[in-house]
């Protein structure tokens, strides 16, 4: 799990590094490798939507870099299933409103909490 996490991050680090010099003009909060629910957050709809979407594709792609198959096929067959980008959105912004102790989280954790909760249902 350890090393799956790593590889989104490094993943997400140099795809996401290129995306913010054209398109992040403001101030944003960064810790641990990951952006926190309460960054995600100030961001907008469009943000949000584009930022979540790009978490899971690197986690689906992940076994590419050595992530454990079973995991990855949790997260993407099982919890996202046949939903859409905005429906995970959607999911995930109203699992982190409804969690303000968890703001502090990575939006990684909280991504995938959000989709566990939601799949319990």
């Amino acid at each position: 799990m350890k090393r799956t996490i790593s590889l989104i991050c490094l993943m997400l680090a140099l795809v996401g590094s290129s995306y913010a010099e054209d398109k992040i003009t403001e101030k944003v909060v960064y810790v641990g490798g990951s952006y926190t629910g309460e960054a995600l957050l100030s961001w907008t709809e469009e943000k949000q939507v584009y930022y979540i979407a790009g978490v899971l594709d690197g986690y689906c792609a992940s076994t590419l870099f050595g992530g454990d198959e079973n995991e990855v096929k949790e997260i993407c067959s099982i919890k996202i299933g046949s939903k859409s980008r905005r429906q995970i959105w959607a999911i995930t912004v109203k699992y982190i409103k409804n969690n303000p102790t968890q703001w502090h989280l990575p939006c990684l954790a909280l991504i995938y909490n959000a989709l566990h909760e939601a799949n319990e249902k």
